[in-house]
């Protein structure tokens, strides 16, 4: 579906399609694998049982693997689960 948008002096045309973004490798090499997005949920639910259970070493050495936007999506979650911020910092912060 297109509309116009006014702009000063002309018109543009803009589509109002949906539009999907990925989590893609931050040096620009390559995009992530298709389900990238579902294993890096996998993990941070993971890294939540662990801390749950008192492992920290562990959960921090499943978080170190982590590009910083994967830290940032993972840090998002997790405040989202209500875990508390002393503990994002021990566990997600390299």
């Amino acid at each position: 579906m297109l509309s116009t948008l006014d702009l000063p002096g002309r018109k543009a045309a803009v589509s109002h399609k949906k539009k999907m973004f990925t989590v893609i490798n931050g040096d620009g090499a390559e995009p992530r694998p298709e389900n990238h997005h579902q294993n890096l949920l996998e993990t941070v639910h993971e890294i939540e049982r662990l801390v749950v259970a008192g492992q920290l070493r562990t959960g921090q050495s499943l978080a170190s693997e982590f590009t910083p936007i994967e830290r940032a999506f993972a840090t998002e979650q997790m405040f989202r689960d209500g875990f508390e911020e002393e503990i994002l910092v021990k566990v997600l912060v390299p």
